[in-house]
């Protein structure tokens, strides 16, 4: 019987490589029980070929849950938190300050106390620390509007800036503090408050105060989290500008494209469901005032026009699902 609990040596040496087979095996049989060090294992194998070829060599010794771990390209850890880290001497509550610190600003009567509450009673904050796709979520709930967008730049990050908006970043915490540790994980949520082409000024929850990094270490830290910003605005005043993940580099398998068809037929079946409990009816021209529509017909009946938008929203949705790590497997 495996245990889901490994050291934190064991840990950094088997990302490092320096591990042998029967530890490599001890690891991988922990993964079936913690989600958190599978997770782990899984960002590690999608930057490392080394530790795939690992992964693959090992699979058929192993149980069919240590299977399950995924082998995929760089993709976006959203499930990934930022979190406590024991080496560092940090708790899990990091995002939670960070927004604390954005808020206090409109809101002073808002505590740290009261916002850490909120976030455990809704589920934002977690064992552990809070999932990166969860971000954001105390202040979508005082009504400022919230933008989650990876894969972005410095430039982003100024044009954010000056437009008036407050950016969290999510960084790798060993290595903006310039400690030596093979650990890949983006674990920690700093507040971006100036930038500029040598250095970036952090308000860093960990240490509670502004800290002023230089931009090469700063990106080393921040590449970890796929360049990841949560940008933050007070409602009406954000000039929307919308940059969908990019999963160009994750195509579709031939058995996943069967399933384009059959999403996009379900996705325009769900809207034609959503219109007409609503009250809409068909019609040949669209009159919003009558809830009359044109398209409220099977989708058979729809031209190649219309079906060509819900197929591309269908396969963004699988390529989607790819780029965030996850795998879909067609069952026998």
């Amino acid at each position: 019987m495996g245990t889901k609990h490994i050291s934190n040596e064991l840990k950094m040496r088997f990302f490092s490589g320096d591990v042998t087979g029967k530890e490599i095996k001890e690891v991988l049989l922990a993964a079936e029980l913690n989600p958190d060090l599978k997770e782990e294992i899984e960002i590690m194998t999608s930057i490392s070929g080394d530790l795939k070829k690992i992964h693959t060599d090992l699979a058929d010794k192993l149980s069919e849950k240590a299977k399950i771990i995924s082998i995929q390209p760089s993709y976006v850890p959203m499930m990934l938190k930022a979190a406590q880290n024991k080496d560092l001497k940090a708790t899990g509550d990091c995002v939670v300050r960070c927004e604390h610190e954005i808020l206090k600003n409109y809101q002073p009567e808002a505590t740290f106390e009261s916002l850490l509450k909120l976030s455990e009673e809704n589920r934002w904050l977690q064992d552990g620390g809070t999932p990166l796709y969860n971000i954001g979520r105390i202040l979508e709930n005082y009504k400022f509007s919230v933008v989650r967008r990876y894969d972005c730049n410095t430039d982003d990050i100024e044009k954010e800036l000056q437009g008036g908006c407050h950016i969290i970043v999510v960084v790798n915490a060993e290595k903006l503090y310039g400690k030596d540790i093979a650990n890949p994980a983006p674990n920690h949520a700093v507040v971006v408050r100036d930038l500029d082409k040598n250095s970036i000024t952090l308000y860093d929850p960990q240490h509670q105060r502004e800290d002023i990094y230089g931009i090469e270490l700063f990106l080393t830290a921040w590449k970890d989290s796929q360049y990841y910003i949560v940008s933050v605005a007070e409602r009406g005043l954000r000039q929307y500008d919308p940059q969908p993940i990019d999963v160009t580099e994750f195509p579709l398998d031939g058995d996943i494209k069967e399933l384009i068809e059959a999403i996009a037929e379900n996705c325009h079946d769900i809207w034609a469901r959503t219109r007409i409990d609503d009250g809409w009816t068909y019609g040949e021209k669209r009159d919003d005032d009558h809830k009359k529509h044109p398209d409220l017909v099977p989708y058979s009946d729809l031209t190649e026009e219309e079906k060509k938008y819900d197929r591309k929203m269908a396969q963004g949705t699988l390529e989607l699902i790819q780029r965030l790590g996850y795998k879909i497997v067609k069952e026998k």
